[in-house]
């Protein structure tokens, strides 16, 4: 099972007020794949994110997916 983590920091200049723009965002993104046969492929997905302002509002989302793929 693939799994990736992506973060990404956006820090204030010095004597910066806090604001309401995005601090950190962190992503986690799992996924499965099932080749069934040779022209179709299942694959599902799961993904966590979360969000944090300077301010300290937060905001959090998981979500999954799911598909195939065909081959010819």
């Amino acid at each position: 099972m693939p799994q990736v983590m992506r973060v990404s920091n956006l820090y204030q200049a010095p004597g910066e007020i806090d604001s309401i723009l995005v601090r950190r965002n962190e992503s986690e993104v799992g996924a499965l794949f099932y080749k069934w046969t040779d022209w179709i492929q299942f694959v599902a997905e799961y993904s966590h994110t979360e969000s944090i302002a300077h301010n300290g509002n937060r905001g959090k989302d998981n979500s999954a997916s799911g598909g195939a793929v065909l081959f010819f």
